[in-house]
């Protein structure tokens, strides 16, 4: 089998049928990413090299895409690659020493808003897009930083007597998450009704729309509405859901948050 497509879709649908189903989303994108650069010129598994790797590198660069997204991108490609090759597929070669195939590290420093930006936050008077993704940045610093694929999944079942349990949909076989539920909490969720079983409107057409589609044009509007609160406010940083598990160890000491902001 040396055909990319039809081999990365086995791929694909093994890790499904395994429950392993962040696996599955990302390596599906990362195939359709190689199959758009291949679009021209299809090249069969077996006859990839350095400089098809290179190729791909360069092209990839060419989209704009960051060094550690590039890099992303060659780490997945080599995942499959390696699996063609643990099953005998094709024989294996060092195609990949010629490119970056790590992802750069996180910046050891990082800036967050000041405790009085984040409570002047509270009060400001905006409209509802902006104030969606105010309550969805707030709500994630609440509960330790939760990330905005976890926000979308959560369900109104998950809060009972008084705690906060869901399980990460971020990687395969996370462990039970367990937060006691506060009263800021509340009254964030106590703003959005849905008919769906998920506390906020994220997801809103069940079983007839692609979910990750949904949070993906959900997140990206509210990634877009916190960078403009932080302009137009003039926040010495703009709040953003990435900061909020690193931002609430920060402030945390032996209180909830919510008491701190």
């Amino acid at each position: 089998m040396t055909d990319f497509a039809t081999f990365a879709q086995k791929i694909i649908d093994e890790l499904t049928k395994e429950g392993r189903k962040h696996t599955a989303e990302t390596r599906k994108y990362s195939a359709n990413r190689l199959l758009m650069f291949m679009a021209d010129k299809p090249t069969p598994m077996d006859k990839w090299d350095g400089l098809f790797v290179q190729d791909y590198e360069t092209w990839l660069k060419a989209q704009g895409l960051s060094a550690s997204t590039t890099a992303f991108y060659l780490s997945q490609l080599c995942a499959f690659y390696k699996q063609a090759v643990k099953r005998e597929n094709i024989q294996e070669q060092d195609i990949f020493r010629l490119v970056n195939k790590t992802p750069s590290p996180k910046p050891a420093v990082q800036q967050f808003p000041s405790i009085a930006e984040l409570r002047y936050l509270q009060t400001l008077n905006l409209n509802k897009s902006q104030n969606f993704a105010r309550d969805m940045f707030l709500f994630s610093l609440y509960v330790r930083g939760m990330n905005y694929v976890d926000m979308a999944y959560l369900k109104k079942s998950n809060v009972k007597d008084g705690m906060l349990t869901y399980i990460s949909h971020t990687s395969d076989n996370n462990p039970a998450v367990t937060i006691k539920w506060d009263k800021a909490m509340q009254q964030i969720a106590d703003k959005y009704t849905s008919d769906t079983e998920y506390m906020f409107p994220i997801i809103t057409k069940e079983g007839n729309a692609d979910k990750t589609e949904q949070i993906k044009r959900s997140r990206h509007n509210v990634v877009y509405n916190l960078r403009s609160i932080g302009k137009q406010y003039k926040f010495s940083v703009s709040p953003s859901i990435a900061m909020t598990k690193d931002l609430w160890r920060r402030i945390m000491d032996e209180v909830s948050v919510s008491e701190v902001i």
